[in-house]
């Protein structure tokens, strides 16, 4: 590709939807406040599918409108690669992150 270098980065499987949920509100503002990830204003689409997305009683994404969760779907695969929710073990006293 024209001389320059490039990697392909490609996860074994993909995040589960929960999963992916929790990295992008997590990404947006952390439970410290904290603004990780902002979303340019021309991105009307997906500004729009994050405001009108919502969890149903049965503990999935509302994904009546289709055209409503292209967007943020897609961007929630790239958050969660970018800045995972991952959890926090104790092995002999130390804590570390779990894959």
């Amino acid at each position: 590709m024209g001389g320059v270098p490039y990697q392909l980065r490609v996860p074994k499987s993909n995040p589960h939807v929960t999963d992916r949920v929790n990295a992008v509100n997590c990404a947006l503002c952390d439970l410290g406040e904290r603004v990780r990830y902002k979303i340019h204003p021309r991105c009307i689409r997906l500004i729009a599918d994050y405001r009108t997305m919502k969890w149903t009683r049965t503990g999935e994404a509302d994904k009546r409108d289709r055209q409503r969760s292209h967007a943020s779907d897609a961007d929630g695969y790239r958050v969660s690669w970018v800045m995972p929710i991952r959890k926090l073990q104790t092995i002999g006293g130390k804590v570390g992150v779990m894959d």
